[in-house]
């Protein structure tokens, strides 16, 4: 009782299937049931997030994995603005060793962290990190706790988007902005569609809040039976 809980507009808006957000606004009043203060609160540069992850992750797979090897990833290539000869490069040092993300994660970030892009990528989404962190530490003295959905759409059936990175990578639009902020979260199970399928709710905390987080799942956790029904396969 008396927990104050923010729930960031850019979370629910555009692109979030009415699935998902039906099955949240009823974990969200189910909250106010226990006592649970929430409130309407905005973290502008969302909008970036999902950006400035995959450019700083992507640069961090591809210099750690350049410095276990000891091999420089086409970097004469990616100079030369010729992908196609990149892929060919890696293809005949380390190319047999990994799968088609982990040699998609080297090459973007190689890309990224090249001479002439560093500023204009790496650097700038480093900036843009601050600004997210900044952001979450604002909210954070004013609520105990936020909330989102996990995902924007419910599952989808395994290996149906695996031809289509973009669209898997969009799927994270709404928890990797944690990552560039630096704060805990974690998933727990919020009900399900009418079509049975499961939907997550996102719960973050301050830095170091994990025991709120922990202490939120658990009273919420405790009120309801679904969590042990299984998805509609």
């Amino acid at each position: 009782k008396g927990m104050k809980i923010g729930l960031p507009k850019e979370f629910f808006g555009e692109g979030i299937e009415l699935g998902a957000r039906e099955v949240i606004e009823k974990a969200i009043e189910d909250l106010k049931k226990l006592g649970v203060k929430v409130e309407e609160t905005s973290l502008p540069s969302t909008k970036y997030a999902i950006a400035i992850y995959y450019i700083i992750a992507k640069s961090e797979a591809s210099s750690n994995l350049s410095r276990y090897d000891g091999i420089k990833y086409g970097s004469s290539e990616i100079k030369k603005g010729k992908a196609q000869d990149l892929i060919s490069v890696y293809s005949k040092t380390r190319g047999d060793d990994f799968g088609p993300e982990a040699k998609r994660s080297i090459m973007l970030g190689t890309y990224t962290l090249s001479a002439g892009y560093y500023d204009a990528y790496y650097k700038k989404a480093s900036q843009v990190r601050t600004l997210i962190k900044e952001e979450y530490e604002t909210l954070f003295k004013k609520f105990d706790l936020l909330i989102s959905p996990v995902s924007p759409t419910p599952p989808f059936k395994i290996g149906e988007k695996i031809d289509d990175p973009l669209t898997m990578y969009l799927s994270d639009v709404l928890t990797v902005p944690i990552n560039p902020a630096g704060i805990p979260a974690m998933s727990v199970p919020a009900g399900f569609t009418k079509d049975g399928l499961p939907v997550g709710m996102q719960i973050m905390g301050p830095m170091l809040g994990e025991e709120k987080i922990l202490k939120l799942a658990h009273t919420f956790e405790q009120g309801h039976t679904y969590i042990k029904n299984k998805p509609k396969l």
